[in-house]
């Protein structure tokens, strides 16, 4: 809804203007910020590509099931045991762009968690070797013979096979290759072909549920003819293929992969995923290589390995040779570099343009060893004349960015590359030639890798200013360097000093530019010795970063005494001993006037609060409170000799102000009113700042106040465990390590996770090997204890030296022990991955702060991954706990941390403040803030506080919030579409309707507009979405009617919509709930509580709208097709509606805006007696909306034909958006 409130000067009203800037880049949050920019670079700053959600726009499901198949891909997983789904079409064929959203529909429900995806046309486009016409026709028909054809026992064919005949179709099938029927090996167990397009589900140019449906139980056939299906894991795609090509080149030496870390890096892409990828946004680690090459042999372990150094978990690996040089029709172990039928960087390849538009599309700014003008790849172009592309060699491992542009401006997409020629034998450490030289390739190789692993990103993120501690003191920071190779200059300067360490130091403030240096590539000729040569890249483009100024704080003022007036006027009072550096107030006000000198004169009798002005570099000193007596009376000094004491223990609101006398009055710092003391200690405390001073008598004025503070309790240090060992597991099966030693109240978990699990005594037993960390359990009173490291040693192999003698085993990969995935009680589809954050109040202000380090975040993205990969939706919940005093709360996260939660989950983000509320941003909108042009730390903020008195007058007293999103030092307003959840708690007044509860946001223009939302008496809380932040106030709009009574059914709805402004009376006292409502007023009615703006200028309507209150209402609902009319053009606005009919409206509107509820039950339209006089065009919106409880009936009976009344109209609308 977007209903406006009386427009008033709101903005004006607010208590004063909230703090724009957050606390984090103000002096003095030193510590917070640098604690953010701790660790080293996170590889979040590498981005992941999803091709198909790209590539496929009616899949709409970034959760979906495929993974795209290369060539060799494909073999290997045909060659595989197990039962697999596997997909044949490609993006550019209409069937599988009409199929492929249905197939992840019911694959999912089905319970596949993959299903693979090949494309004949191994360029997407016109390399289609299913085509008979095309050369490479073979190499198709060649796998089809092999895998995919029903064989007797005599090996002759049975019948033709379902894959036969896929040119521009698209084939879903079943396959395990060890599949009988009867003695026939049939490795197809079922299949469904499809050469249609997205035409085949619609009927009169709109989607046929009927059609789809059927589609959709085709697909359950196929999938159905097995009860579960297998998947291939990154180092089972990788692994097996280096192995043993590796052995066509190289003997004597250890395997590439020995299985100690089945964790790869790499992926495979096809050729047309790589263009996709290349034509994307983000930072990519890109390898061009194959199994086939030696060099490439030699490469791969050393990639992977220093990749995961450098907190990069995805390399995207690309074949030049398209079918990576495997040949099906040869026997097992051929030796496939010998095959270069579809090497596409071949100037004689008939695809050699493949390649050759490849790079001079988007590898613009590529540097080889061979030289464009005399060792290249080229095709005759359309008259003739060559195109001409650099010929790389591969390996060639790069880091890639479209976007990034030089210290020139220029274009360098490519910023990083490594490109030298090296066997298996020759790059393992220690390898001399025939002469005993030293190769030196592994130590060359492995600082190549460091220089381009050096720099992920185009420019750098994560960078925080933090201010000098004093205006001269040239101290101030830039923290988040963290080793990078970054170079900074103040801005104007001409020179850039190179940037060491984890931080820049020693700057004064101001603006600097941050850049990455000028580094090399490493390519060829290499020769003994690690002779090889280097080609510079330039530096990158800079960033600004501002060190700001810094702030300092003023002492208050002293010497000042209230001077009661001299006559009973009560109007020339003073306080004498100001300075004009002062501003004072009376207490009540709301704004702080100039001091004069040496008094301020013309006061009436009253408390004062006088403090030193803020000026430049300087803020507001603290207040000191000076009573001034009336008339006729004596003033008081204010309380001495008092103490705060803590509570007894952290959730205990038993803290003390002791030393206090009869006589005194208190209150907390943030409240209004006073409150009396009685006897000689206050009691009952929560901590914070308190005011004491003496009460005005007969005779005497109250006192200046002093400020007490009830400090928090504090929890106590526990000693890390000792006296724990690591014991090795017993079998290759690694799974009984034990860690022995422990206690009670231990806990424990694995490097790398984010949750602890309960250790048990006096071992903790089943463990694969690996390290761990043991501590003490946090416990009431006391804080978690350091961390334990305690390493459970790999199994040994008998036979191994130092293991036990006996034949030798194998030893197979540490199986680690899986954490428990913690779900959310009422959904145990969502699981909820948490983390609460340290904070510290800044008592003068009430502001929170809190920071959580790139690693925390990083051990939460890590139990998110796997608990996506287990099939469950994520929410990441980070909590700040704010104390008594704080009047907002804001936390800071690292933005390469945020980065990685952007781009490597799908989850929601939870921000729960405690008493301040919680927000929680979806996927969308998570997104939307990264897209942040400014690279700065992410800072999420609410604040509360109230309205002025005249403020009040107008609204009542009602909270106020603001919500703020920075990226840096900007504000992030609105999240690209996404939306966010906000939950405030919210305490009902006396005499309050819950549903008269209502949420409006401030304008630019400074109108209250009301929001959809409302209270939740289940949570206590006030609740309601937004897609942009501004400000909020909780506010209480009654509108009663004599005729609406408590204890009627329609009550509630009547006063929720009523509040809302989406319904009015009959006239100011009546709401007429029997009276019809006619279809003019239900569109009216309609459109405004979803918030549906009329058309002011429409272009089209319907013949009988008019010029009426509904005219343009109507034409907003033509056009978005929530309505038809009745024939003729015509909508009968002044005719009564029917149930069905407003059911009717109600559906379509719903279905516009993507609202339709849920299914909650199966109870069907038969379930009613007169479900049969439905009309045909309403019975969908009838089973929809009875299927989502919104609809119940009335004595088993719909009354399709009766027509519907005011209360019956609020009551639907009232189910709907309460919910």
């Amino acid at each position: 809804m977007n209903n406006k409130f009386n427009p008033k000067r709101l903005l004006a009203l607010l208590l004063a203007a909230f703090l724009v800037l957050p606390a984090f880049q103000q002096a003095g949050q030193a510590s917070a910020a640098e604690a953010s920019s701790s660790g080293a670079l996170s590889g979040a700053a590498i981005s992941h590509y999803d091709y198909f959600s790209d590539v496929y726009p009616n899949l709409n499901d970034l959760a979906h099931v495929f993974k795209t198949l290369t060539y060799e891909d494909l073999v290997h997983v045909l060659d595989s045991d197990g039962t697999y789904a596997i997909l044949f079409g490609g993006a550019s064929i209409a069937s599988t762009q009409a199929n492929i959203g249905y197939i992840n529909e019911v694959a999912k429900a089905y319970g596949v968690k993959t299903v693979y995806n090949f494309d004949t046309k191994l360029d997407g486009a016109t390399l289609d070797i299913a085509d008979s016409a095309n050369r490479f026709a073979n190499v198709y028909t060649d796998l089809v013979n092999k895998y995919l054809t029903e064989r007797d026992p005599s090996g002759a064919v049975v019948a033709p096979s379902p894959a036969a005949d896929v040119k521009d179709a698209s084939l879903l099938f079943v396959y395990n290759k060890n599949h009988k029927n009867g003695g026939n090996s049939e490795p197809i167990l079922a299949s469904l072909r499809s050469d249609g397009d997205e035409s085949d589900y619609l009927t009169d140019g709109s989607p046929d549920a009927g059609k789809i449906d059927a589609f959709k139980a085709d697909v359950l056939g196929v999938l159905q003819a097995a009860s579960s299906y297998d998947s291939v894991d990154a180092y089972d795609f990788i692994a097996p293929a280096f192995n043993a090509n590796v052995l066509h080149n190289t003997t004597g030496q250890p395997p590439i992969f020995d299985g100690s870390d089945r964790n790869l890096v790499f992926e495979h892409v096809t050729y047309h995923e790589l263009t996709k990828l290349l034509a994307s946004q983000g930072n990519y680690a890109i390898l061009f290589g194959g199994s086939w090459c030696p060099n490439t042999q030699a490469a791969i372990k050393f990639i992977n390995e220093y990749a995961k150094k450098y907190n990069v978990d995805k390399v995207y690996m690309w074949d030049p040779r398209l079918d990576a040089g495997v040949d099906v029709s040869k026997p097992a172990g051929y030796d496939t570099h010998e095959n270069d039928r579809l090497m596409v960087r071949d100037t004689r390849n008939a695809y050699a343009r493949l390649y050759v538009d490849l790079v001079n599309t988007y590898l613009t700014n590529i540097q080889t060893q061979y030289l464009k003008t005399s060792n290249n790849v080229n095709y005759p172009g359309p008259n003739g004349e060559p195109v001409v592309a650099n010929k790389l060699q591969v390996p060639y491992f790069f880091i890639y960015n479209k976007d990034n542009k030089d210290e020139n401006g220029k274009a360098a997409p490519i910023f990083g590359h490594v490109e030298l020629m090296y066997g298996w034998k020759t790059i393992q450490p220690g390898a001399v030639n025939a002469n005993n030289q030293p190769y030196l390739y592994n130590e060359t190789y492995k600082a190549a890798l460091d220089s381009v692993l050096s720099r992920l990103e185009s420019v750098p993120t994560g960078l925080t200013g933090l201010a000098p501690t004093g205006a001269d003191s040239g101290d101030g920071r830039i923290v988040g360097v963290n080793g990078r190779p970054l170079e900074y200059k103040l801005a104007g300067a001409s020179t850039y000093l190179p940037a060491n360490g984890a931080s820049i130091t020693g700057l004064v403030y101001g603006t600097y530019d941050v850049r990455y240096v000028s580094k090399p590539g490493y390519q060829g000729p290499v020769a003994v010795g690690g002779v090889h040569a280097e080609v510079a890249y330039p530096a990158g483009q800079s960033i600004q970063v501002v060190v700001p100024a810094p702030i300092f704080d003023q002492a208050p003022p002293t010497g000042l005494s209230g001077i009661a007036p001299t006559t009973p006027a009560n109007d020339d009072g003073q306080i004498t001993g100001t300075t004009t550096d002062l501003e004072y107030k009376f207490e009540d006000d709301d704004i702080f006037l100039p001091a004069t000198a040496p008094s301020i004169t013309g006061l009436v009798y009253g408390t004062y609060q006088v403090r030193v002005a803020a000026k430049p570099g300087y803020r507001a000193s603290p207040i000191v409170e000076v009573v001034i007596p009336a008339y006729g009376e004596l003033g008081q000094d204010a309380p001495t000799g008092l103490s705060g004491i803590a509570p007894s223990a952290p959730d205990a609101a038993d803290g003390q102000i002791i030393g206090v006398t009869e006589g005194q009055e208190y209150k907390l710092a943030s409240a209004k009113d006073y409150i009396p003391v009685t006897g000689t200690a206050i009691t009952g405390l929560t901590p914070g700042s308190y005011l004491v001073r003496f009460a005005a008598k007969p005779g005497y004025s109250q006192s200046p106040a002093v400020e007490v503070v009830v400090p928090a309790y504090e929890n106590l240090d526990q000693a890390a465990p000792t006296g724990l060992t690591g014991i090795a597991p017993t079998s290759a099966a690694n799974n009984d390590g034990q860690i022995t030693g422990t206690s009670d109240g231990q806990e424990f978990k694995l490097h790398g996770d984010s949750i602890y699990r309960p250790a048990t005594v006096p071992a903790i037993r089943g463990l694969a090997a690996g390290t761990y960390h043991v501590r003490f359990a946090a416990k009431l009173g006391y804080n978690a204890s350091p961390d334990a490291e305690v390493v459970v040693p790999a199994y040994v192999s008998p036979g191994v030296p130092g293991g036990p003698s006996g034949p030798s085993t194998p030893t197979p990969p540490p199986t680690p022990m899986p954490p428990p995935i913690p779900v959310d009680p009422a959904d145990p589809t969502k699981a909820i991955i948490g983390t609460t954050v340290a904070s510290k109040t800044d008592a003068a202000t009430g502001v929170t702060t809190a920071a959580i380090t790139a690693a925390a975040v990083q051990d939460l993205l890590s139990s998110a991954k796997t608990a996506e990969a287990s099939g469950k939706t994520v929410v990441i919940a980070f909590k700040v706990e704010p104390d008594a005093a704080s009047k907002s709360v804001e936390l800071l996260i690292p933005r390469s941390a945020f980065g990685g939660l952007a781009a490597d989950t799908k989850a929601e983000l939870k921000f729960d403040y405690g008493k301040l509320g919680a927000l929680v941003f979806d996927a969308k909108s998570v997104a939307g803030i990264q897209s942040a042009s400014n690279a700065g730390d992410i800072i999420v903020k609410i604040a509360v506080s109230e309205l002025t008195e005249e403020g009040k007058q107008a609204l009542g007293d009602r909270p106020v919030y603001d919500f703020n999103v920075f990226a840096g030092d900007s504000a992030v307003a609105s999240f690209g579409g996404g939306r966010v959840s906000v939950s405030l708690p919210y305490t009902l007044k006396a005499g309050e309707d819950p549903q008269a509860v209502v949420v409006y946001h401030i304008n630019e223009a400074g109108e209250l507009i009301t929001l959809r939302g409302g209270y939740h008496a289940a949570t206590g809380t006030v609740d309601f979405a937004t897609t942009h932040f501004s400000e909020y106030i909780i506010g209480h709009n009654a509108v009663p009617f004599a005729d609406v009574a408590a204890g009627t059914w329609y009550k509630d709805a009547v006063s929720y919509l009523a509040a809302r402004s989406i319904t009015t009376g009959t006239d100011e006292t009546h709401y007429s709930p029997n009276a019809t409502v006619t279809r003019g007023q239900f569109i009216v009615l309609l459109l405004k509580a979803y918030g549906i703006a009329p058309d002011e200028q429409p272009s089209d309507n319907f013949a009988d709208a008019g010029n009426a209150y509904y005219t343009k209402y109507l034409a907003a609902a033509k056009r978005l097709g929530i309505t038809e009319g009745l024939g003729d053009n015509k909508y009968q606005p002044d005719s009564q509606v029917t149930r069905q009919e407003l059911f009717t409206l109600l559906y379509r509107a719903l279905g516009t805006l993507g609202e339709l509820p849920a299914a909650k039950s199966n109870v069907g339209l038969s379930g009613f007696s007169d479900a049969g006089s439905i009309a045909g065009y309403a019975q969908d919106a009838f089973q929809s909306l009875v299927d989502g409880g919104i609809v119940t009936g009335s004595g088993g009976k719909l009354n399709p034909k009766d027509v519907s009344t005011r209360a019956q109209v609020a009551q639907v609308l009232y189910n709907l958006l309460s919910k």
